[in-house]
């Protein structure tokens, strides 16, 4: 049965979700009223940067940020991140370290001491600053296919369970289809 931590985790990220659904329906909406290229000029990163920064706060974590695969440079390429203080490197390999397994294989990394694994690299799993520190990375995934991973350092230890991972992903998919979730979005 869910614990009292881990139903105070889905309410926070039901929050989350509604504000990120709020914020898209507000782009939505400004794109339509303006009907201009100057709404088409703004990045939809924004929209997403804006969205990971109450799940950074959830989180307490520093970088919070989405990854895409670019096949081109066969690299992923940070889309957005969100969180105070600390940045997350800029690309990192689609193969290597633990980021790139959950690229490859599709499942989650939940782990307070990732480079206790094996499969950990320093230059991959770490942000900017090249500090080791709690890792959650989650498989970006569409229609079955893994496009990217959302990765986190939380601060706090115990918040990168395999559990908190589920909780995020249930809590995003339940918004409707998600990018988070296997054969989600739209």
């Amino acid at each position: 049965p869910p614990g009292r931590r881990d139903l105070d985790i889905v309410r926070r990220c039901g929050r989350v979700v509604a504000d990120q659904r709020v914020l898209c329906r507000c782009a939505d909406q400004a794109r339509e009223v303006a009907g201009r290229r100057d709404i088409a000029r703004r990045k939809p990163g924004r929209i997403l940067e804006a969205s990971l920064a109450p799940i950074a706060e959830i989180l307490k974590a520093a970088p919070v940020s989405v990854y895409l695969a670019n096949p081109l440079q066969r690299a992923l390429v940070v889309e957005a991140q969100a969180g105070e203080g600390r940045k997350d490197r800029a690309s990192l390999p689609l193969d290597e370290g633990l980021t790139g397994t959950v690229f490859r294989t599709g499942k989650m990394v939940a782990t307070d001491r990732p480079q206790s694994d094996p499969r950990f690299q320093a230059s991959v799993d770490t942000p900017e600053d090249g500090s080791a520190a709690p890792l959650l990375c989650l498989p970006l995934q569409f229609r079955g296919k893994v496009l990217g991973v959302f990765r986190a350092f939380p601060s706090v230890p115990g918040l990168t369970s395999p559990r908190t991972g589920e909780v995020l992903t249930a809590a995003l998919s339940a918004a409707g289809p998600s990018p988070c979730a296997p054969g989600g979005g739209s």
